[in-house]
């Protein structure tokens, strides 16, 4: 609160320093930044006063604000506690719910980039301490599929399995593909004409995109449970690489997002010397488990 008053404060006096010479520059425009910049340590301390609390008591979780109290989960809504890696932000932890293990959640934690020391701070002292308390309350149970006998994303064939492959890639390099042939043809170039690098980026880059997405679209996934091996392809076996069961290390979720907007979730493998074996996207969450139940029950067949 002392922040808030402190900044409040600031604003006046530097409003009252230089009022001419900026009313003089912005003009009306004022009328709305001042509110702006009035109401913008409040937030901040709204936000900062704002927190997830354990109650042990109650065994629930509250979210709690300076002007609200709210319960989001009991303890047995709980699935646990997992590490959540975002494309803008490093990782953090967030709360799964039963019903919903790799969707939203609620996030607990700051965010964390590589070795950071506030983030063995949280996982040596924090994170056992909430992980106890959601055990002793007999919630810290993730929902799994021990054995798998209908397979829904991979193909079997006796001891190799491999993944299966979406045709989404394959529609949009078709379409790409078409609309830079139907440009080319409808605009053809003037060889004549002084050299215009947009436009020839846009050409050439009309017809590299969908072969790009044509070799990502050959990408073959296969795990031989026989050699204890993960084999991925491109280009119909031009290019291997090969990994071993034992390189398993975890699995890695990352939340996509675009413009602080969800976009889909990845699931990828997180195998040791920091390789990362991609497996699929979704944009649904519920997915999620089930590919990662049916990859666990062949890594450990």
């Amino acid at each position: 609160m002392f922040f808030a008053v402190f900044y409040i404060l600031l604003f006046i006096v530097l409003n009252y320093v230089f009022n001419n010479q900026v009313e003089r520059l912005l003009g009306n425009t004022l009328n709305y930044i001042y509110p702006i910049m009035a109401i913008t340590p409040l937030i901040a301390w709204f936000v900062a006063k704002s927190a997830i609390t354990f109650d042990e008591e109650q065994k629930a979780v509250f979210k709690t604000t300076p002007l609200t109290k709210q319960k989001v989960y009991t303890f047995q809504d709980l699935a646990g506690i997992a590490p959540i890696t975002s494309n803008l932000h490093g990782y953090y932890y967030s709360l799964t719910s039963k019903n919903n293990v790799y969707g939203n959640g609620i996030r607990i934690s700051a965010a964390y980039q590589g070795k950071d020391k506030s983030a063995e701070e949280f996982e040596q002292q924090i994170l056992p301490a909430l992980q106890q308390m959601l055990t002793d309350a007999s919630s810290f149970v993730t929902k799994s599929i021990s054995t798998v006998t209908d397979f829904k994303y991979y193909t079997n064939d006796g001891m190799v399995y491999m993944l299966k492959i979406g045709h989404k890639l394959l529609i949009w390099s078709i379409f790409i593909f078409c609309a830079a042939m139907y440009f080319h043809i409808k605009f053809p170039p003037d060889f004549s004409a002084d050299w215009d690098w947009k436009e020839y980026t846009i050409r050439i880059g009309g017809f590299l995109a969908p072969v790009l997405m044509a070799f990502f679209y050959t990408k073959r996934t296969v795990f031989d449970t026989r050699l204890k091996t993960i084999n991925t392809f491109y280009l119909f076996n031009s290019f291997k690489h090969q990994y071993a069961f034992e390189d398993f290390v975890r699995f890695q979720i990352t939340r996509e997002t675009y413009n602080f907007i969800y976009t889909g979730t990845d699931i990828d493998i997180a195998l040791t010397n920091d390789h990362i074996l991609g497996l699929k996207s979704f944009y649904k969450s519920k997915n999620v488990q089930r590919l990662i139940a049916e990859t666990e029950f062949i890594l450990k067949s």
